[in-house]
């Protein structure tokens, strides 16, 4: 059995031995620059030292890359969050959002791994993103917590019954449905046609429930981008058309993308099926050097949302939300101050964030996040499982706090003192995170006051995280998982 069965019943591909050879030739690796941790310019010029690595920059994407030779995902700075691998398609779905406007809530109804999550979080930094998905909970918190995301929220709750907020109207929702991603298939030769079948006709059903469910939890102005990574008009098209009918939704017109020779109207018609005239502002992106999507923005029409089922509310940390049996409680400047002073980071910093502990202990672990704004629920199966990003914890033996080495890579284009920087040698970055002791005429930059032992550690003039200083040598203080993780890629 082949793919190419399935693909012979799509009237609406004209040149299907084309289609056939996109689908089936790799496609070009993307990354984008990630701006929350750093400037682009510096970013750029780090990778630009690696002799076996060549990239252009794409003009059409801010920030974003297409790789010429070499393998960007083994790069340190890929696995330390400065930047991104993500394919332009993924991208464009994220961008067919209204970037005129400032958005106070965001939800991505189906966000893991992450990828658009974190774009909208770099797009609408002043927003509070809530990433919600019902598995892969474990690989969403990873790319958050590795891009750098402070004002991502992110919860775990089947979407087709995802809560009504009953107290802040959501402005934009993300529906990323799962799909048979006939755009991603392992083997096309060698693939399963009848299950695919089987497939369809259950997953449509959830995928009209899911985005059903967000026409139910937004307002009249709620921009709700649809999307998915396959071909099949009846998870496409169709679920939208059904809404048009039943609801009444509005279509909007997408963004213009006649720079790429590869994008198609949305289908007006599927072999005997009649869509609604305006799906035609819908867009098929086909194979040809990225891979394939579908993408529409719908509008709600509706004056009244609809408040049944599972409810949630908006609080403000003042009001000291519980969240995985602790009290949020936000803290003052002051004990921020003393802990950032010690990397002669500007004291204005500290009110870019929102700084609190978990418990009631004056003593205790320091988080940060970019928004004070928290997800409580009412009822419904919703569970909140991340918020914030531990900056610094309390290390007893020394009675002082020492800071997490994903905090250290997100302010590390401020730190002024407290610093080293290792030579830019991979086999001299593997013997750090081994965790073997590093003598100080290996690193190019020492900024160190000795009164405090613990340093930012750079490489290629990046933060890649913290080490502390003992006897005049430098040990690696970045989490032994996270460094295995990296010595097995490197």
């Amino acid at each position: 059995m082949s793919y190419r069965e399935i693909l012979e019943e799509y009237d609406f591909i004209e040149d299907k031995e084309r289609f056939w050879k996109n689908l089936n030739t790799p496609k070009p690796s993307y990354f984008r620059i990630n701006i929350l941790k750093h400037d682009k310019e510096k970013i750029v010029s780090a990778l630009k030292r690696y002799p076996d690595l060549e990239f252009e920059e794409i003009k059409t994407l801010d920030n974003y890359y297409i790789v010429k030779k070499g393998n960007i995902s083994k790069k340190p700075e890929h696995l330390f969050g400065y930047l991104y691998i993500q394919d332009i398609s993924s991208a464009l779905v994220v961008n067919m959002f209204n970037k005129k406007t400032n958005p106070s809530l965001i939800i991505d109804m189906c966000a893991s791994p992450g990828g658009k999550t974190t774009l909208l979080s770099t797009i609408f930094p002043n927003s509070l993103i809530i990433a919600n998905d019902m598995d892969r909970i474990k690989s969403l918190v990873h790319n958050v917590q590795r891009i750098g995301s402070l004002n991502v929220l992110i919860t775990q709750c089947n979407a087709r019954f995802f809560p009504f907020i009953i107290n802040k109207e959501i402005d934009s929702i993300l529906v990323d449905a799962p799909c048979s991603a006939e755009s991603n298939l392992d083997n096309y030769e060698n693939y399963n046609t009848q299950k695919h079948r089987n497939f369809i006709e259950y997953i449509t059903k959830i995928q009209y429930e899911i985005l059903n469910r967000a026409t139910k939890i937004s307002n009249k102005n709620t921009e709700i981008v649809y999307s998915t990574c396959t071909f099949n008009p009846m998870e496409n098209e169709y679920i939208i058309d059904k809404l048009v009918k039943e609801q009444k939704i509005v279509v909007s017109t997408l963004p213009n993308l006649e720079n790429l020779n590869n994008i198609h109207k949305g289908l007006v018609n599927y072999k005997d099926i009649e869509f609604d005239k305006s799906l035609s502002k819908t867009l098929r992106i086909y194979p040809e050097n990225m891979k394939g999507m579908f993408i529409s923005k719908i509008l709600p029409t509706k004056y009244e949302q609809e408040k049944n089922g599972s409810t949630a509310k908006i609080l403000n940390l003042d009001d000291k939300p519980i969240f995985q049996n602790h009290i949020i409680q936000k803290i003052s400047n002051e004990i921020v101050l003393s802990c950032l002073d010690k990397f002669g980071i500007q004291h204005e910093m500290v009110n870019r964030f929102i700084w609190f502990h978990k418990d009631k202990e004056k003593i205790s672990d320091i988080y940060v996040s970019s928004t004070d704004l928290f997800l409580v629920k009412e009822k419904g199966p919703l569970k909140v499982e991340h918020f914030g990003l531990k900056a610094f914890r309390y290390f007893k033996p020394m009675k002082t706090y020492k800071p997490t080495s994903s905090f250290l890579t997100i302010i590390g284009k401020y730190i002024t003192k407290n610093f080293v920087e290792l030579r830019f040698d991979l086999n001299l970055l593997k013997k750090f995170l081994m965790r073997e002791e590093i003598e100080l005429n290996h690193f190019e930059q020492i900024e160190i006051d000795n009164s405090y032992p613990f340093v930012a550690v750079k490489f290629n003039g990046l933060v890649i995280g913290c080490g502390i200083l003992k006897n005049g040598k430098i040990f690696s203080e970045i989490p032994i998982s996270k460094s295995e993780f990296l010595l097995n890629i490197i």
